[in-house]
Order: structure tokens, then sequence, then C-alpha cells
């Protein structure tokens, strides 16, 4: 058992019973498909996950993993003076996946970004097959499908990215600049890789170098999918139906 492995168990030990205590009650359920989706940053994520929900049929909207950390539940943590930790972080993005809002399947946008993290994507694939197994014929089988996970991750090259990142920076900062003059509207977050070219290739030299071989090792599990995002939104979506779609 590799380091990863063994910590992964160790997280996923810790977090299940409150999976457990969400799937007692009334409603709860499990997802009949997860797409764990990544990309590099300027890729069209946010984009494209409303093309994938409505390829596949989610209803739900996607999981974004960074949301999470502006869930009351986090921001009581951090009221608290604590750090949220990878349990917290863990434990409750499983927790959400008992919502029955999830049922017919969603992607899970940021996860997993580690090689702990992607143990523990496995470890909870093996668990739901157990649990279908053990509800098949009862009164509950529809609540526990067979689990259907890929990965997925679109690509673009490293000019392309820092190109998109800056444009997407000029664009908050007409937008914040906007609303400071007019009074009206809500300011974006500007964060500094919108902003600085070295910054905005740092960021995407780390996705490519750590987060991508996470996504890419769950190859040996899951089918994975790398979807070239060079291109227009239009042809980016012709990828990714060819993809879910063989």
């Amino acid at each position: 058992m590799t380091t990863a492995t063994a910590e992964a168990q160790t997280l996923f030990n810790a977090v299940w019973p409150a999976v457990e205590a969400a799937l007692a009650k009334p409603g709860s359920c499990l997802p009949k498909a997860i797409i764990w989706l990544g990309g590099a940053p300027g890729c069209g994520k946010g984009t494209q996950t409303a093309f994938i929900n409505q390829l596949k049929g989610f209803t739900a909207q996607a999981l974004v993993t960074s949301d999470l950390l502006q869930t009351p539940e986090m921001k009581k943590i951090k009221d608290s003076g604590a750090l949220v930790s990878d349990k917290d972080v863990v434990g409750l993005l499983l927790t959400r996946l008992t919502d029955r809002s999830y049922a017919n399947g969603l992607i899970i946008d940021g996860f997993p970004r580690t090689l702990v993290q992607g143990e523990l994507v496995k470890l909870l694939h093996a668990r739901m097959a157990e649990l279908h197994q053990k509800n098949a014929g009862g009164a509950r089988a529809a609540d526990f499908p067979k689990p259907n996970f890929s990965a997925m991750v679109l690509a673009v090259e490293e000019t392309q990215s820092v190109e998109r990142q800056l444009k997407r920076g000029r664009e908050i900062q007409a937008h914040n600049d906007k609303v400071k003059a007019t009074g009206t509207g809500t300011l974006q977050e500007l964060r500094p890789t919108d902003t600085d070219p070295e910054a905005a290739r740092k960021r995407y030299r780390v996705f490519v170098d750590q987060t991508q071989p996470v996504l890419a090792a769950l190859n040996s599990a899951f089918p994975f999918h790398l979807i070239e995002g060079k291109g227009s939104i239009a042809e980016t979506q012709g990828h990714i139906r060819q993809a879910l779609t063989r």
C-alpha cells in the first residue's frame, strides 16, 4: 500500500460516518453518475459545464469544490478561528453527494487535486459499489445505483491559458470600474493571476504538473477524457460530445 493510499483510507474512514448518517435520512440517495472535471486555467470549464449537463441529462448545477469553502459550514469553522482541514472539505463534499438533487448525476469541478484525493475517489467508488450490491432488490435499491465514474480534463496550451486569464482580468476590471462609478451591481473578485502574466503562467504550470496527472491516473480505474479546449466554444463542445457519446 502506498503512502497516498494509506492516507486516503484514513481520511475516508474519518469522514464516512457522516455520510452514512446523511444516507439514513429520508429522501437521501447517491448519484448514478459522477464526472470528475478538471481543466487548465482559461480552459472554459465554467462555460462547458452547462453543455455537459445537458448532454448527460444532469439536472443539478456542477458542484464546484472551491465554493465549499464559502458555505455556512466552512464559515462557521473559520469564524471560530480554526483552519479548514482536508477532512472538513472532503467530509462536506461526500455528504453533499447524498442530496437527491444529484440523483441522476453531477459534475464535480476541481476534485481530485492531489494523489491522496485521487485514491479517495477510488475508495468512494468501491464503497458505492458495495452499497449497490447490499441494497439490490431491497426497498431502497433505487437510492444506491451502480456507480458510474469518469474523469475529464479540458486542456489548453500555456500561451492561450495566460491570454485567457488576462482577458478575464480585463473584463472583471472593466466591470468593477463600472460598478464603482455607477453604484450599481456587485464587485467581482480580481485575482493576482488575472492581471500578472507571470502569476498566470505559474497557475497554469501548477495545474499541468500537479493536478492533471492526478486526474489522468484515474484512467486505471475509470474512463478518462482529455479534451482539446483551445478552439472555439462550439469546437470544444464537439470534442466533448464525441468523448461522452462513444
